[in-house]
C-alpha cells in the first residue's frame, strides 16, 4: 500500500486508498462537512426515486447511462465511481455479457460489495483486483471539489484503462444548480487538466440537457507525461 501510494508522487498524509472499505458510510468523516455537501447529497440521493431531486434532473439521466453503456464492451471490468443504486449494474446486466461490476459510493448501500470512499477528503479506489478496463464518472465531477487530484489517481492508478466522464462546465444555469455543487471548471481549465495528465479525448458528446451536460470517452495516452506518475523510490 505504501508502495502504491509513493509511486503516485502522493503523501500517504493526505491520499487513502479506500479499495478495502465496506459497508461502513464515512460521511461522518470529520473533514466532510467542511469539503463537501455529504450531509444534504446523503438525505437528497437516499430518498425514494423521483423524489430525490426537486428540478428536472432526474428525467435526463437515462439519456447519460445509455451514452455510458454504449461505450462499454462485453467482458469489461467496470468500476462506477457515485454509483448510488447501481443502476448501471442493472442495466449492463441485461445488456452486456460478462461484465465485471465494482461500485463505489461514499455512503453505504444495501450491497456489502460497495466500496466506500470520499474523493472529497482524498480517498480514492486504487487497488482493484483485477484492474478496471473502463472506469465510469456520470454525475460525480460537481461534486469534487479536487478534480485534477482525482484525475490523477485513476490515470496513475489504472493507466490502461479509458475513464467515461460527464461534466458540466460552469455547473449548468443557476436555476438548476444545487447549492452544493462545487468548485466549477470552465471550458479552458477543464481542457487544460485534460492535456496535462496526458488524456486523448476519443468522443465527447452532449449527453443531457438539463442542465447541458457533456460526456466524454476518454484514454490515458503510454507513457504518461513526465512527473505525472514517477516511479517508486529504490
Amino acid at each position: 500500500m505504501a508502495m502504491l501510494i509513493v509511486s503516485l508522487g502522493l503523501t500517504p498524509q493526505w491520499i487513502t486508498d479506500c479499495t478495502e472499505r465496506r459497508g461502513v458510510s464515512i460521511c461522518d468523516h470529520p473533514l466532510a462537512a467542511s469539503l463537501d455537501g455529504s450531509k444534504q447529497w446523503k438525505k437528497l440521493h437516499e430518498a425514494p426515486m423521483g423524489k430525490a431531486v426537486s428540478f428536472s434532473l432526474t428525467g435526463h439521466w437515462p439519456d447519460r447511462e445509455r451514452w455510458m453503456v454504449s461505450r462499454i464492451p462485453n467482458g469489461a471490468v467496470v468500476l462506477d465511481l457515485g454509483a448510488g443504486q447501481m443502476h448501471l449494474n442493472h442495466t449492463l446486466q441485461r445488456q452486456r455479457s460478462q461484465i465485471q461490476y465494482i461500485p463505489v459510493d461514499a455512503y453505504a448501500r444495501s450491497s456489502a460489495n460497495i466500496i466506500i470512499c470520499n474523493l472529497n477528503v482524498w480517498e480514492y479506489p486504487l487497488s482493484i483486483v483485477p484492474p478496471p478496463t473502463v472506469i465510469v464518472a456520470q454525475g460525480v465531477m460537481e461534486w469534487i471539489n479536487d478534480k485534477f487530484t482525482f484525475w490523477r489517481m485513476m490515470r496513475c492508478a489504472y493507466p490502461h484503462a479509458k475513464l467515461l466522464l460527464s461534466s458540466t462546465m460552469g455547473h449548468g444555469r443557476p436555476s438548476q444548480e444545487l447549492s452544493f455543487w462545487a468548485a466549477p471548471l470552465t471550458k479552458r481549465m477543464f481542457g487544460n487538466g485534460l492535456h496535462l495528465l496526458g488524456f486523448e479525448v476519443q468522443n465527447k458528446s452532449v449527453c443531457m440537457r438539463a442542465p447541458v451536460e457533456s460526456c466524454y470517452d476518454i484514454i490515458f495516452r503510454w507513457p504518461p507525461p513526465p512527473g505525472i506518475c514517477p516511479q517508486p523510490r529504490p
